[in-house]
């Protein structure tokens, strides 16, 4: 039995998530139930989901995201527990949505109304109290679950996803239990690494660390067995900030459900040896048909134009002022289409937000989709002629949107970070701007800037001199989309990361993708 706890899960269904961690979480699950491999998702059920946003003369609106109620009524209620938080009792109960022998867990805290306020809303941050509780209520239902539902004797691999996780082995101490835990770090980012005050540990478990705050970065990193980064430069990252786990530290690339994401009868048509350039040229005119008219309901543009999108969150690290300069500098055949939207608490990535809407109000050829779902998401990742991806270097730690749009012919314009250095090839499957840094240069100092200005000016080149192939040489263009595809598979593909991650269902996952993984 392979068990994930993550934080957050993006189904097909539209259930609320922040960003790629929900999406891969969705895509290991969607990957593993095709497989019929025994495989549990748990997660925590938001009574107010994530965040949706609306606009009033520009200035943005915060609303809740709901999970869907077409969702809801597939969910299936399989038991109620009670656990004790700050020496209180607490009811919970878990709900259960399944595909073949995989299954993903929600659990919803019933009372008492204290405890359910701390699952309100996807990364709500109160106070550092407000988050211990949230994080330390997580892990106690999430082993209340296995130990009654499956049984720790069955349990073969536990992935911590992200540090929000980390409370799960240090309880399993307190029970004389030791699993095969491995913590799975997703960003190099401070966000991602939160810290308490030593009181609070020593209140709930009658812990005395040394340390007057602790990371849960290091206790998850210090009682895991191994700890899983999700790129190759991530991997050369994190051997800086965690040298004292050096000897744990290993990385598997992320990489994405291929049945989930690439077009069916472009996937059809590459299995059997049938993809050439003209073919390719149809399937992407159909599915750029089909973006044009979901588009339209915003307003009336070019379909004839080149379509580019910059699509993910607005936060300060993936430089959205990139795309937003470049459209304020540049009147080109080019339709902009920007979707994605930040953490409410994010001040930076809310006014990137409004600046983005803004552009869409005054300019035709601008389109924002602030409230970016999985739908819409497959939509652009079929549909559109480039992909822009323009995060800080060394701040992304894998970046699986240019695999989303590779595997359908669409070639990215990208920094050199994450996954990109592993894919991209310069010029002939997509192209790369910018230096490629190997330590953590903080994004917003003095130094952060000026490496900024600088990539802008090749990123602002290479973009122009890719409208200009795409306008003037179409037969080149589709040259790289095509290589795009033959090259980003199969490395892309989920199989060949779960592949790596559960050496023992190796076969079963390869099995599945096998003329994927044939000499082409």
């Amino acid at each position: 039995m392979i068990i994930s706890i993550t934080p957050e899960i993006a189904l097909d269904e539209n259930t609320p998530f922040a960003g790629g961690l929900g999406v891969l979480a969705a895509d290991k699950f969607y990957t593993c139930a095709r497989n019929s491999i025994d495989y549990v998702v748990i997660t925590p059920f938001y009574n107010s989901g994530y965040i949706k946003y609306d606009f009033v003369n520009d200035k943005v609106l915060v609303l809740p995201d709901q999970f869907p109620q077409d969702f809801l009524v597939k969910l299936k209620e399989v038991g109620r527990e009670q656990i004790y938080l700050r020496k209180e009792k607490v009811e919970i109960s878990f709900y259960e949505y399944a595909i073949n022998n995989a299954k993903v867990i929600f659990v919803k805290v019933l009372k008492p109304a204290w405890a359910s306020r701390l699952f309100n809303r996807l990364y709500e941050h109160l106070d550092q109290s407000f988050s211990f509780y949230k994080y330390l209520l997580f892990a106690k239902a999430a082993l209340a679950y296995i130990e009654k539902y499956i049984g720790f004797e069955k349990v073969e691999y536990i992935d911590l996803e992200e540090a929000y996780t980390a409370f799960i082995p240090l309880l399993l101490v307190s029970k004389n239990l030791k699993l095969n835990c491995r913590f799975v770090i997703h960003t190099p980012g401070p966000w991602g690494h939160p810290r308490f005050d030593k009181n609070l540990f020593a209140e709930e478990f009658g812990y005395n660390f040394i340390e007057d705050n602790i990371y849960l970065t290091n206790i998850a990193s210090s009682l895991a067995q191994e700890i899983i980064t999700v790129s190759k430069k991530h991997f050369e990252i994190s051997k800086k900030m965690f040298p004292h786990h050096i000897y744990k530290l290993k990385y598997v690339t992320n990489g994405v459900d291929i049945k989930r994401w690439m077009d069916e009868e472009l996937l059809e048509i590459y299995l059997n040896d049938e993809l050439t350039i003209n073919k390719l040229r149809e399937i992407k005119e159909k599915n750029k048909s089909i973006l044009y008219d979901f588009l339209k309901q915003f307003k009336e543009i070019n379909p004839n134009s080149m379509f580019v999108a910059w699509n993910r969150r607005t936060v300060a690290y993936k430089r959205p002022d990139f795309i937003i300069k470049f459209i304020k500098e540049n009147e080109e055949n080019v339709t902009f289409i920007l979707a994605g939207k930040t953490d409410p608490m994010d001040e930076v990535g809310l006014e990137f937000m409004e600046e983005m809407r803004r552009l869409s109000n005054t300019r035709n050829n601008v389109i924002y989709i602030w409230n970016y779902n999985i739908s819409v998401a497959k939509l652009i990742f079929k549909g559109v002629d480039l992909i822009l991806f323009t995060p800080f270097s060394g701040w992304e730690a894998c970046g699986t949107s240019i695999m989303k749009a590779g595997i359908n012919g669409i070639p990215a314009l990208s920094s050199k970070d994450g996954s990109a250095i592993e894919l991209i090839q310069d010029n002939y499957n997509g192209w790369l701007f910018g230096k490629d840094l190997n330590e953590l240069v903080l994004f917003n100092s003095e130094k952060g800037y000026k490496i900024s200005e600088e990539d802008y000016k090749e990123f602002s080149e290479k973009f122009k001199n890719i409208i200009s192939l795409w306008c003037n040489n179409r037969e080149k263009y589709l040259e790289i989309c095509l290589n795009a595809i033959k090259t980003f598979l199969p490395f892309a593909s989920s199989n060949r990361m779960l592949s790596q991650y559960y050496p023992n269902y190796k076969e079963k996952f390869i099995a599945e993708i096998i003329k994927l993984f044939k000499e082409k």
